[in-house]
């Protein structure tokens, strides 16, 4: 007999009422839990397809629910916990030797099939949900030893009918630091951090996840939609190709395909989908912190004198939100992020000086510091600083910047 072919029969104290789906572990119902043969409570069973298991099997099957079980019992943080499924009960039926698994049910939808039925979603909305989100995995990542979960995307968020999320599906979860768990590749191809792919992951590849999903739902596409490799290449040498194409590629800001989608919204998007794992937010308590900080309001203008096409006014007003960012800022990755951003909008809007201000505030920051700690990086932002002073006009500081640049090349600052 199948694990679906339960459906309506009574497992110890759990009556199996509707099968609700199924996957490599086996089938989940929704269930009701009894209590002296009578209803205690509606929670969703999972019921392995494998039979016959000893006690040492089902705890091996069933390691993420006793992971997360004792990450929960960890958390202080009593409105993180609610973005998160509880484990009730586990262990092995009576009849057959089945691992199972009670948690609670939680009636909705998943985010995928909401972004699939709207196509995208308004940013206040989609924000409110990432906070969740991020809530939730950035009380994970302060553990003292940090669990990641490793494959997030919008099939794996529930959408309670309260409108909450829960995160579901912790199979890949593991504890940072873990070799033996942690090392390899694991996770879902398309909202996998570049490291993951190496089998290297961190929180801060969670945060990655987050920002492929935030974009697809603040969108309805992917980030990374436009990169499809040549025709004839193998699998491997396929992965291999969109690892190079998405370090030198430029992703479009959700704001461009949305008009609901804030300056604000866009830097922190676009920061969670950083290449490199160190330009990222380093983990989803830190992302939250950004999505959360009210920004400072904006001065009067005495004059209502228009600023110029429609583009270059969403470009100022960017400009000066990260400029008011940049005055109460306290935490130095935030202020080294903001730097960047400034700068680029700066170039963007033919403010050469100012651009190059900023990228050298910067670059002065990572001295003797842990903030860019790769060769890549800091070559890459000696780059952008010289062709900053260059279109400034300033030659001598742009040939400086590129001898510090040759250095860094060659190992030596």
């Amino acid at each position: 007999m199948s694990a679906r072919d339960l459906e309506g029969q009574t497992i110890g104290d759990y009556r199996l009422e509707a099968f609700l789906g199924e996957g490599a572990f086996g089938a989940v119902f929704r269930s009701t839990q009894l209590a002296l043969d009578r209803p205690l409570r509606r929670v969703a069973v999972k019921l392995s397809h494998r039979t016959d298991l000893r006690a040492d099997e089902a705890v091996e099957l069933l390691g993420d629910a006793f992971m997360l079980a004792d990450a929960m019992d960890q958390i202080t943080d009593t409105a993180a916990k609610l973005h998160l499924v509880h484990v009730f009960d586990a262990g092995l039926t009576a009849e057959d030797g089945r691992a199972f698994l009670a948690m609670e049910y939680v009636e909705g939808i998943s985010l995928a099939d909401r972004i699939a039925g709207q196509g995208r979603l308004d940013a206040e909305q989609l924000t409110t949900w990432a906070v969740q989100i991020a809530s939730a995995l950035g009380a994970l990542h302060r553990l003292a030893r940090p669990l990641m979960h490793r494959d997030l995307k919008p099939d794996n968020v529930m959408l309670g009918l309260d409108n909450r999320v829960r995160l579901i599906d912790f199979g890949l979860a593991v504890r940072h630091g873990e070799s033996r768990r942690s090392d390899g590749v694991a996770g879902t191809v398309g909202y996998m951090a570049p490291e993951a792919s190496s089998g290297k992951s961190t929180p801060a590849s969670d945060v990655y996840s987050l920002g492929v999903l935030m974009y697809e739902g603040l969108t309805g596409q992917h980030p990374f939609r436009a990169l499809v490799p040549p025709v004839g290449l193998s699998d491997d040498e396929q992965d291999d190709w969109l690892l190079q194409a998405k370090r030198r590629h430029s992703v479009v800001p959700p704001s461009a395909l949305s008009n609901t989608v804030t300056p604000k919204l866009d830097r922190i998007v676009l920061r969670c989908l950083k290449y490199e794992p160190h330009e990222r937010f380093r983990d989803a308590a830190e992302l939250h912190a950004a999505l959360t900080r009210k920004s400072s309001p904006a001065p009067k203008k005495e004059s209502t004198q228009a600023d110029g096409d429609k583009s270059t006014r969403r470009l100022r007003e960017a400009r000066e939100e990260v400029e008011r960012e940049l005055a109460t800022t306290q935490t130095r990755v935030d202020r080294f992020d903001l730097l960047r951003t400034s700068a680029e909008l700066h170039s963007k809007l033919g403010e050469h000086a100012e651009a190059a201000s900023r990228l050298r505030e910067a670059w002065e920051m990572t001295k003797d510091t842990g903030l860019v700690p790769d060769t890549h990086g800091r070559v890459r932002l000696l780059t952008e600083l010289a062709d900053a002073y260059r279109r400034a006009g300033n030659e001598f500081q742009a040939k400086r910047f590129e001898a510090d640049r040759s250095r860094e090349r060659g190992g030596g600052r």
